[in-house]
């Protein structure tokens, strides 16, 4: 995905954030409070991201796309296992 830079590896704890909200039923998993979550994470590793509006439940699920996506790709680049 076009911005990544390779960084720091993921935090044990960071992942640990992640893995939760993979895990939550549909409903929540798309929550506003889960993908707020996920955005802190990928500040933290990624920079400044555009300000998010998580008001539509249409760009939630679009932007989670994009968030897994990235989590992914960040991981190889750093050397995880893949999620």
């Amino acid at each position: 995905m076009s911005g990544s830079s390779i960084g720091l590896p993921i935090e044990q704890s960071d992942c640990e954030v992640v893995d939760r909200v993979l895990s939550l039923p549909e409903s929540l998993r798309y929550s506003k409070h889960s993908l707020i979550e996920l955005l802190k994470v990928r500040i933290k590793y990624q920079g400044k991201q555009p300000q998010e509006c998580f008001c539509a439940s249409v760009r939630r699920k679009v932007w989670f796309k994009e968030f897994t996506l990235w989590y992914e790709e960040y991981l190889r680049q750093v050397g995880h296992a893949a999620v």
